[in-house]
């Protein structure tokens, strides 16, 4: 399937189940905003008792600041914040699957897909966070050490090491579409995203680039431009990559018995 029919292909879904999919985007985005305000909130009380009358907080305040149970509290709820956007997310493919499927799209989908598969979910992207920061520190840390004095060169050999390390990144783009599609425990589910990217790495980067080239020019609409990327570049960049997702898995690797 050329590049061109996957964009097609979510353009119609997304078209079709409309109401649908913006709902449970909308409802997912509800969801982690609040939980965020909540973080913020703690934020705002753990400082509140150092600000002085112009409004501003001494540094020497930080530690007692990071002492507050209102601080810690909000740390860990940021981590669950962190978590729970993880897992809609996978919730969400669920509903785009349908839709790609042309099943009966649900938002309760987004739900149900959750609940069954946030186990593997979380598991998948913290082995995929732990495989990333050992690539990094292999690629990035010679780099700081051997040219931290030349920051002529060291801004220039940076940026190479941040297009490829991003480049790598990409392999693990389709871990959520392997947990919810193929039903691919945790380590399979990145090992399946990653040789599904790596045997069609081309055509999946020059999906990733359209919508990339879409949400850059839209970001020069000032405040409209935050709405469209949610509820239209996200969705449908994310029903495209399910579509190829759904091609390529079938001919990738070993098929999943559910």
């Amino acid at each position: 399937m050329a590049l061109k029919e996957h964009i097609e292909n979510a353009w119609n879904a997304y078209k079709k189940n409309f109401l649908t999919i913006i709902g449970a985007q909308m409802i997912a985005i509800t969801i982690v905003i609040g939980l965020m305000m909540f973080v913020v909130g703690g934020m705002a009380l753990s400082a509140r008792p150092y600000v002085d009358a112009e409004g501003i907080i001494s540094e020497e305040y930080a530690p007692q600041i990071m002492a507050s149970p209102y601080f810690i509290l909000s740390g860990l709820l940021f981590i669950v914040v962190i978590l729970v956007a993880l897992v809609l997310r996978a919730g969400l493919i669920g509903v785009y699957m349908d839709a790609l499927g042309k099943k009966n799209v649900k938002i309760d989908t987004m739900f149900n897909v959750a609940k069954e598969k946030y186990k593997t979910v979380i598991g998948a992207q913290l082995f995929t966070v732990a495989v990333l920061l050992v690539g990094g520190a292999l690629l990035f840390f010679p780099t700081l050490y051997v040219l931290a004095g030349n920051l002529a060169l060291f801004d220039v050999v940076m940026t190479i090491e941040v297009v490829v390390f991003s480049l790598f990144a990409l392999l693990f783009s389709l871990i959520n579409q392997a947990v919810v599609v193929s039903g691919e425990r945790a380590i399979d589910a990145v090992r399946k995203s990653y040789a599904v990217v790596r045997g069609n790495y081309i055509q999946f980067l020059a999906l990733v680039l359209v919508f990339f080239a879409a949400d850059f020019i839209i970001s020069y609409i000032p405040v409209v431009w935050i709405v469209i990327s949610l509820l239209f570049i996200q969705p449908v960049s994310a029903l495209a990559y399910t579509s190829f997702y759904m091609e390529y898995a079938k001919t990738t690797g070993r098929k999943k018995k559910r």
